[in-house]
């Protein structure tokens, strides 16, 4: 099984000075069949640490430039930099 990959620019510009930078991740979907269950709730457990540095590293960078979700609220917890990543799948599809 092929997993995605996380691309990082040559060179990564910061974002009006801020400290925030823009990385590029590959994610491979599949359109579900129409009566698939969409699951509106999900229980992580324990990350391991490289997956907590990464979800810092994004939860850092949403704050930052105080990044407000779809919904108006603005990112204050690990689980919002979740959606952030969500919402913006949805957004490619």
């Amino acid at each position: 099984m092929q997993q995605g990959s996380i691309k990082v620019p040559k060179q990564p510009q910061e974002v009006n000075g801020n400290g925030a930078r823009d990385i590029s991740i590959v994610v491979p979907v599949v359109t579900p069949k129409p009566e698939t269950y969409s699951s509106r709730h999900v229980e992580v457990g324990a990350l391991s640490n490289d997956q907590a540095i990464a979800l810092r590293h994004v939860f850092e960078g949403l704050q930052n430039r105080k990044h407000q979700l779809k919904n108006g609220r603005f990112v204050q917890a690990s689980a919002d930099a979740i959606r952030f990543l969500l919402e913006e799948i949805h957004a490619a599809l």
